[in-house]
C-alpha cells in the first residue's frame, strides 16, 4: 500500500507493490514476502484483481456485490465477487468492446458494445443476442424507464434500440449544436439540468441546460482528451480523468480537491456508489484500486480499512521527495538561480527549497565545468597516497639464486618456536662466507628446469609459487625505483602452509614425468621437422642419366644424396613422404588432422552437415570459424510453402539473413522481399528483382530512405502512425500504403507489437486521415512475433484485419492486399510445426477473404527460409579444467565428476551467437565425430572469445574431453546470426561456403526451363552439375570453388 497526501487529502493506493505470480511455490512466496518490502506493504483486497495485458472498461453493479471489468488481449469479461473477494467468472468475446453497460441489479443483465459495430447481450448463464448498429458505436447509454438503449457513433444519428419490444425505433437526428463546444469525449449528467462535458482537448464544461453558455471550465493543462467524468454530490465535487491524471475539484468555483497519478496510462474510472474507494481501468495489466476517506467510508466488504487508515494517521510518515535536490538560498546565490524563488522550479521547504535533480545537474555543470576533472585528481591522489603505505619493503637480494635467498630470508623471519625447530644454521647461511660463493658465481645457479631438480622436489607448494610472484614483484619495483618512476606498489601475501600430504607429492612426481616426456617428444618432433623442411629446400635433378653422369663426380665429391623428379604416370614409393600421403587417404579424420598438423595444408573431412559429405582444403593456420550454407535447403523450404499455402505469396525477410547468395536464389524462385531499409533495398535490387516485388515494411521510416525508395520505384510501404503518414505524403509521390495492425504477440519469442502497430480504435481515424491527405491505402499487415508458438493468434488477427478492410470500404477505400507478416518456425525441432500453423491460416483466410475476394495475400518468412540451411563450425581455441575438492580415498585418482571443462572457441555472443541475446535462441554443441561408446562425458560450458564475461555461448552440456584444434557444430544458425554480427575486440565475421546438391540443382535447371530466368551469378559453369561459394562480405561475389557431393 502507498499512502500520498495532495493538498493535505489522504490517498491510499491499495494495489501498490508488486504481483506474486500464481506458478511460484508457497516456500517461494514466504520467502519473497520476507525479502521484499513492497511485498509486505501490499493489500491484495481482490484476489487476481488485473487483466492479461490492457483493461479498457470497469463497472460496479447497483447492488454493489459484483465489479466487472472489460479488457484484452483477448477480448474478456471479468465479474469479481466483493463478497468472496476473489473472480466469479470470465468470458471471452470475439472483439474489442468499446464500452459497456450493466442493466440489473447484479450481473445477470449485460449489454457490450464492440468495435466491430456488434452489440452483444449476456444474461446470467452467457451470451444470449448479438446484433449490429449501422454505423460504428463510440458509447451508449441506458434509459431505465423506456427501456431504450442509445447508440452514438461516426454519424449525426442516435440509434434507438427498445429492449421491451425487441427492436430499432426510428432515430435520432443531431442537428443542434453548443456554442464555442469542440469535439466531446465524455458527458455525464447531475440530475435533470446539470451536465459536464468532456473534450478532445482537456476541457470541463459545467453547463445547465437552460443555458447554451458553460457556468464553468475547467483545464487539465495536459492537452489529452477526457476519458470519465463522475459527480459526487456529498461533496459537491467532479472527478474527471484523462490518460494521465485524475483531478477532484468543486463544481461551483473549480477549486481543486485533490489529484491522483497513476503510474500506467487511465482507460477508465468508476466510483464506488457510497463510499470512497474508486477503480481504474489502466494501461497495464493490474487494475488500481484507491481509497480516499476523505470522500466516504469504505465499503462494508472492506470496512477495516477504515481501522488501518487510522492507525497510520496515528504514525505519520515522513514525506519522501524522489528526484529532487535539497538546497538552501546560499546554494542558489552561488548557482546562480535566486530569480527563479517564487517560481514552480522551486519548491520551499523549512529553510531551503527542493528542486529537480536534473536541472541541479545542469545548471552545477554549466557553472563549474572542471568540478569533475578535480574530482577524479583528488581520488587519484588519495589512491597514491594510501599505496604508498602498501608498498613491499625492498630487500638486497644477491645476482645468483635469487629464490633460495628468498626462501632463507623468509624463512628466518619465523616465530622464534618455528626456528627451533630448524636450527639457528639456517638463519646463518647468506652471512656464512663458506656459502658466498653460491651467491656470486654464476656457475652456482640451481637449474629448476632440469630432469634431476624436478625429481628430487617434485612438489611445487604454494608457498614457492607465491614466493615467485614476490620475487618478480621486489625485481620490477627496484628497476622502477633506478628509473624514478612514479608507480603504484602491492602488497605482498601471506604465506601459507606448505606441507602437502603423500597424495598430492604422488600426483606432482607424474605430472612431472609427464611433462619430460612431453619435452622429449617435442625434440624429436622438431627434428623430423629440419629433416622434412631440408628436403623441401633440395632442388630435383633430372631422370636423364646422362646429365645425371656429368653431374655424378661432384656429387661424389659432396657426399650429398641425389634426388629424382617422378614423371607423371610412375609409380614411387621410395620417399616416405610419398607413402605417407598414400596412406593417409585410408586413415581416419583424426588421424589424418594428428598426421598433417605439421604440413603446410589442412584437410577437413566435414561429414555432419545433414547426408552431404563435404571437402574443403584450408591453410593450415586458417581455423577461423566458417559456415556452411545449403542453398538446396531454401529450395526446399519454397516447394514446401508453395505446397502447404498455396494462397500466399511470400516475401522474404531480407533482416533475417541478408546473405546475397540467398536473395540471388530466392529471386530465382519467384519469391518477393521484405525489406526495411535502404540497404536491404539495394542488396535486392542489385540481383535483378523488380521494384513491384518489393515491399517496404518498415513503419517507422526515415525521410531521406522514403525518397531513395520513390526514386527507385518502390511502392508498397507500411505505416502505423499520422506522422508517418505525414512523411510518406511529402517524400512519396506514387506511394501504395499498407496500415499495419497490433496483434496479440504474447506467445512469440520476440515480441514486435509493443513497437509497431495501430490498434483498432486507431486504425478508423488512421484511413480518415490518409484519406484527407490524398494517399492510397491498398491493404493491411500484421505480424504475430518472430517465433510464434501458438497458430490461433493468427486466425484472431486475420479477423480483426478483414474489420479493417470494412472500415476502409466505408471511407471509400478498395483494399486488394492482406500481409499476414511472418513467425513462422525455421527447423522441424520446434514444439509447433509449419503445416499445424497453415491448418489455422488456410482455413481463416477462406472464411474472412475467400478466394473470389480479389485480395492478394502476401507473408513475410524469414527464419523459416534459412535458419535450417546453414550450419556454423567452430574451433576450440583455449581450455580451461576446473577440478572439485576431491573426498574419496587416496588410491582413487579420477572420478566421475571430478572436473568441470571450460571451453573456447573463435566466435561468440559478439559475433554469431548474438541470436542468444537478441533472439532468445537456445544452441548445443554436436561432435564433427562420433564419441566412442565409453568415453566418459564431462559437464562443461562454453564461452567465446572476446573480453567480456558476457560472452557465454552454452552454460551447461556435456562433451568428452577435447582438445585444442578440435571442431565442434552448430546447426540452425542462419536467423539473425551474421546479419546482426559485429567485429568486437578485433574478431573477424566468420566466412560462408554455399553448397547446392546434385537434385537441387537440377531442380534449379528444371524452373529454369518452365520460364524462371536465373540470374547470370547463379548459373552453373563447367561439367559438374554442383556450386560452392566463398563470401566473407556482401561485396564479395560467390565464387566457384571444388566440392565432392554424394
Amino acid at each position: 500500500m502507498q499512502v500520498s497526501s495532495v493538498n493535505n487529502v489522504k490517498i491510499y493506493n491499495l494495489s501498490h507493490g508488486k504481483s506474486l505470480p500464481e506458478w511460484l511455490s508457497d516456500r517461494k512466496k514466504r520467502d519473497l514476502q520476507k525479502k521484499d518490502v513492497d511485498i509486505q506493504r501490499r493489500i491484495e483486497l481482490i484476489q487476481d484483481f488485473e487483466m492479461p495485458t490492457v483493461c479498457t472498461s470497469i463497472r460496479v453493479s447497483r447492488d454493489g456485490q459484483f465489479i466487472l471489468a472489460a479488457g484484452t488481449y483477448k477480448p474478456r469479461v471479468r465479474c469479481y465477487d466483493t463478497y468472496q473477494l476473489s473472480l466469479k467468472f470470465e468470458r471471452c468475446l470475439e472483439s474489442d468492446v468499446v464500452t459497456f453497460e450493466v442493466l440489473s441489479e447484479d450481473y445477470s443483465k449485460l449489454v457490450f458494445l464492440h468495435i466491430d459495430r456488434y452489440v452483444e447481450f449476456h444474461s446470467q448463464h452467457g451470451h444470449y443476442y448479438k446484433t449490429r448498429i449501422p454505423k460504428f458505436g463510440r458509447d451508449f447509454s441506458y434509459h431505465y424507464p423506456s427501456c431504450d438503449l442509445y447508440f452514438v457513433g461516426a454519424s449525426s444519428e442516435v440509434f434507438r434500440l427498445n429492449l421491451e419490444q425487441g427492436r430499432f425505433l426510428n432515430s435520432l437526428q443531431t442537428d443542434a449544436a453548443v456554442e464555442g463546444l469542440p469535439s466531446v469525449s465524455a458527458l455525464k449528467f447531475n440530475g435533470s439540468l446539470g451536465m459536464a462535458v468532456g473534450t478532445s482537448t482537456g476541457q470541463v464544461l459545467v453547463y445547465d441546460l437552460r443555458s447554451s453558455r458553460p457556468l464553468l471550465v475547467k483545464d487539465h493543462y495536459y492537452g489529452l482528451p477526457i476519458k470519465s467524468l463522475h459527480f459526487h454530490n456529498p461533496l459537491d465535487l467532479v472527478l474527471s480523468a484523462d490518460s494521465k491524471i485524475i483531478k477532484m475539484w468543486n463544481k461551483d468555483n473549480g477549486k481543486v480537491f485533490s489529484s491522483i497519478e497513476p503510474q500506467a496510462g487511465i482507460n477508465d474510472v468508476c466510483l464506488y456508489p457510497g463510499s470512497g474507494m474508486l477503480f481504474t481501468a489502466n494501461e497495464h495489466p493490474k487494475m488500481n484500486t484507491f481509497y480516499i476517506p476523505a470522500l466516504g467510508p469504505a465499503p462494508r466488504w472492506c470496512s477495516f480499512l477504515d481501522n488501518l487508515t487510522e492507525e497510520l494517521e496515528e504514525n505519520p510518515e515522513s514525506t519522501i521527495y524522489d528526484d529532487y535536490k535539497f538546497v538552501t538560498r546560499k546554494d542558489l546565490e552561488n548557482l546562480g538561480l535566486t530569480h527563479l524563488i517564487g517560481s514552480p522550479l522551486l519548491r520551499a521547504y523549512m529553510h531551503g527549497f527542493f528542486m529537480d535533480i536534473r536541472l541541479y545537474h545542469k545548471v552545477k555543470t554549466m557553472v563549474n565545468p572542471f568540478a569533475y576533472e578535480e574530482y577524479r585528481k583528488d581520488k587519484i591522489r588519495q589512491k597514491i597516497e594510501e599505496s604508498r603505505a602498501q608498498r613491499v619493503q625492498l630487500k638486497k637480494l644477491p645476482k645468483v639464486n635469487k629464490e633460495l635467498a628468498m626462501k632463507l630470508m623468509e624463512e628466518s623471519e619465523l616465530p622464534i618456536k618455528k626456528k627451533k625447530k630448524k636450527g639457528n644454521a639456517v638463519a646463518n647461511l647468506l652471512t656464512d662466507d663458506r656459502f658466498k660463493v653460491m651467491f656470486e658465481n654464476p656457475d652456482y645457479q640451481v637449474d629448476e628446469r632440469s630432469e634431476e631438480f624436478r625429481l628430487l622436489n617434485p612438489i611445487v607448494s604454494k608457498v614457492g609459487e607465491k614466493r615467485r610472484k614476490q620475487l618478480n614483484q621486489l625485481v620490477e619495483q627496484e628497476e622502477q625505483d633506478e628509473e624514478n618512476e612514479e608507480m603504484e606498489g602491492r602488497g605482498s601475501s601471506e604465506e601459507e602452509d606448505s606441507s602437502d600430504d603423500d597424495k598430492s607429492w604422488v600426483q606432482e612426481v607424474r605430472e612431472q614425468r609427464r611433462l619430460l616426456r612431453a619435452e622429449e617428444r617435442d625434440r624429436n618432433y622438431n627434428q623430423r621437422k629440419e629433416r622434412r623442411q631440408q628436403d623441401r629446400e633440395t632442388s630435383l635433378q633430372s631422370s636423364n642419366p646422362v646429365g645425371n653422369r656429368q653431374q655424378e663426380p661432384q656429387n661424389q665429391n659432396q657426399s650429398q644424396p641425389r634426388f629424382y623428379q617422378i614423371k607423371a604416370g610412375e609409380e614411387f614409393r621410395s620417399f616416405s613422404d610419398a607413402a605417407r600421403k598414400q596412406k593417409m587417404q585410408k586413415t581416419s579424420l583424426e588421424e589424418r588432422l594428428q598426421q598433417e598438423e605439421s604440413s603446410g595444408m589442412l584437410n577437413l573431412n566435414d561429414t555432419a552437415v545433414g547426408s552431404k559429405q563435404l571437402t574443403f582444403t584450408l591453410k593450415k593456420d586458417d581455423k577461423d570459424a566458417f559456415y556452411v550454407a545449403d542453398l538446396g535447403d531454401v529450395l526446399k523450404k519454397h516447394l514446401r510453402w508453395l505446397r502447404v499455402l498455396p494462397r500466399v505469396t511470400p516475401f522474404y525477410a531480407v533482416k533475417c539473413n541478408d546473405s546475397k547468395a540467398v536473395v540471388t536464389t530466392l529471386a530465382s524462385l519467384g519469391a518477393g522481399f521484405d525489406c526495411a531499409s535502404k540497404t536491404e533495398i539495394q542488396i535486392v535490387q542489385s540481383v535483378g528483382v523488380e521494384p513491384s516485388r518489393i515491399i517496404y515494411a518498415n513503419p517507422c521510416k526515415q525521410v531521406s530512405q522514403i525518397k531513395y525508395a520513390s526514386a527507385h520505384g518502390v511502392q508498397m510501404m507500411t505505416f502505423d502512425s499520422e506522422v508517418e503518414l505525414m512523411k510518406v505524403a511529402r517524400s512519396h509521390d506514387n506511394a501504395k500504403l499498407v496500415l499495419r495492425i497490433a496483434t496479440d504477440d504474447s506467445k512469440a519469442v520476440c515480441r514486435l507489437s509493443v513497437k509497431f502497430g495501430a490498434t483498432l480504435k486507431s486504425s478508423r481515424l488512421l484511413l480518415e486521415r490518409a484519406k484527407e491527405l490524398g494517399l492510397d491505402v491498398i491493404g493491411v499487415s500484421f505480424h504475430v512475433g518472430s517465433g510464434c508458438t501458438d497458430p490461433e493468434t493468427y486466425s484472431q488477427a486475420i479477423s480483426d484485419a478483414r474489420c479493417v478492410f470494412d472500415m476502409g470500404a466505408e471511407l471509400g477505400y478498395q483494399m486488394t492486399l492482406l500481409d499476414i507478416g511472418g513467425g513462422f518456425p525455421g527447423s522441424d525441432d520446434t514444439k509447433l510445426k509449419f503445416e499445424e500453423i497453415a491448418a489455422v491460416i488456410n482455413p481463416a483466410l477462406d472464411k474472412y477473404f475467400p478466394v473470389d475476394c480479389g485480395v492478394r495475400i502476401i507473408a513475410e518468412p524469414g527464419r523459416y527460409y534459412v535458419a535450417s540451411a546453414y550450419t556454423l563450425a567452430v574451433n576450440i581455441i583455449a581450455k580451461k579444467v576446473i577440478m572439485k575438492e576431491q573426498s574419496a580415498s587416496d588410491e582413487e585418482e579420477d572420478g566421475a565428476n571430478d572436473r568441470t571443462l571450460m571451453y573456447y572457441v573463435n566466435d561468440g555472443v559478439y559475433g554469431s551467437f548474438n541470436c542468444i541475446l537478441y533472439d532468445h535462441a537456445h544452441v548445443l554443441p554436436t561432435l564433427h565425430k562420433k564419441p566412442k561408446p565409453d568415453e566418459r562425458m564431462y559437464p562443461c560450458s562454453m564461452w567465446g572469445p572476446t573480453c567480456d564475461g558476457l560472452d557465454r555461448i552454452v552454460e551447461q552440456c556435456n562433451l568428452p574431453d577435447l582438445q585444442v584444434g578440435d571442431w565442434l557444430l552448430f546447426e540452425n544458425m542462419g536467423a539473425y546470426t551474421v546479419a546482426a554480427s559485429s567485429t568486437f575486440n578485433g574478431f573477424q565475421k566468420p566466412d560462408i561456403y554455399y553448397i547446392m546438391s546434385r537434385t537441387a540443382w537440377q531442380c534449379m535447371q528444371q524452373i529454369r526451363a518452365q520460364g524462371i530466368i536465373l540470374p547470370a551469378e547463379e548459373q552453373c559453369t563447367g561439367n559438374v552439375p554442383s556450386h560452392c561459394g566463398r563470401e566473407s562480405t556482401l561485396d564479395v561475389p560467390a565464387k566457384p570453388c571444388p566440392t565432392q557431393v554424394l
